[in-house]
């Protein structure tokens, strides 16, 4: 699973943790102890010129590694994203830390994500994943919502449709009642 042969190497049961792109923004990456995870799209969304080098440098110190996860996870997580109504809110980055996180789960170690998003907590929480945010307090428990045209009453079932295919408006995100 490391960046050069995809295995990385983890005692089972040891923590980890999988970093989102809005924990590499605020430097957790240089103040945290332990083995640190992320994904390329991750990295991909890290363009400042500070806090890309912040970055490479915890990368070139060996603090964070960058590791992709299996497409049967990310399949996973999409899925399980979709079954949530959080398929307008979550990113691909979003998706790989996600899946990643389930990954590292699923083979016996302690997966801890850091993440201030909240949609990205609800997922998580869904798939046992434990997270917690830096800045804020996150969620508390999984909601389950629905993106539905105010104007038809059409709802979505596909990966990113933001807009009605039936009458042009934007749907909007509203907690499923059932």
């Amino acid at each position: 699973m490391g960046r050069a042969n995809g295995k990385a190497n983890i005692v089972s049961g040891e923590i980890v943790y999988v970093l989102d792109t809005s924990t590499l923004l605020a430097g957790i990456q240089l103040m945290l102890e332990g083995r640190m995870y992320v994904t390329s799209r991750v990295v991909g969304e890290v363009i400042d010129s500070e806090n890309r080098s912040k970055l490479e440098l915890a990368i070139s110190l060996g603090k964070v590694k960058v590791v992709e996860p299996n497409d049967h996870y990310v399949r996973l997580a999409r899925r399980i994203a979709l079954r949530l109504g959080e398929h307008t809110s979550l990113s691909d980055a979003d998706i790989s830390v996600a899946a990643l996180a389930l990954e590292l789960k699923d083979r016996g170690y302690k997966v801890i994500v850091l993440t201030d998003d909240y949609a990205l907590q609800n997922l998580l929480k869904s798939l046992g994943i434990e997270c917690k945010g830096y800045r804020t307090r996150g969620i508390s428990r999984v909601q389950k919502y629905i993106m539905k045209c105010p104007g038809c009453g059409y709802v979505s079932k596909k990966w990113g449709e933001k807009i009605c295919p039936r009458c042009g408006t934007q749907l909007k995100k509203t907690i499923a009642t059932t």
